[in-house]
């Protein structure tokens, strides 16, 4: 790093991205605790007469929600993950710098709601497909 900062003409921005708002579009998206049911709640929108866009809406709005405040928890705590590992890793002859510039954090939280919008795309067609008369079917 300290070789890049050396070439670079002005302040040199290292960052990540969030990893509590890919947590929570994956969690929204794939690993829900009762994926059945969750189905049949969709089923039962499509035969209640809700369109596409009105089941999509409901489903993508929940997978927004928990993926801005994913996001925001994950910017939280990666300041004091930040703080840990710079302390952690630093020794006496090199000391990395402690400052987290605001660009930052709008680019973490841009790239999760990029993969959040991914997500979505990915999960569209399968919404679109969900077997009415199948997922309704009684499971007893």
């Amino acid at each position: 790093l300290e070789a890049a900062g050396r070439r670079s003409p002005g302040p040199l921005l290292v960052g990540g991205h969030s990893k509590g708002g890919n947590l929570a579009a994956y969690a929204a998206a794939r690993v829900s605790p009762d994926i059945q049911e969750r189905i049949r709640e969709i089923a039962s929108l499509k035969v209640l007469g809700f369109t596409r866009h009105e089941v999509a809406s409901y489903v993508f709005r929940e997978i927004i929600l928990l993926s801005a405040l994913g996001a925001a928890i994950g910017l939280a705590a990666g300041i004091f993950l930040e703080q840990f590992v710079i302390v952690t890793a630093e020794v006496d002859f090199v000391m990395f710098g402690r400052d987290i510039h605001p660009a930052s954090f709008a680019i973490a939280f841009g790239m999760t709601m990029m993969f959040t919008l991914i997500v979505m795309a990915a999960l569209l067609p399968k919404l679109a497909h969900i077997d009415m008369v199948e997922s309704l079917k009684s499971v007893d």
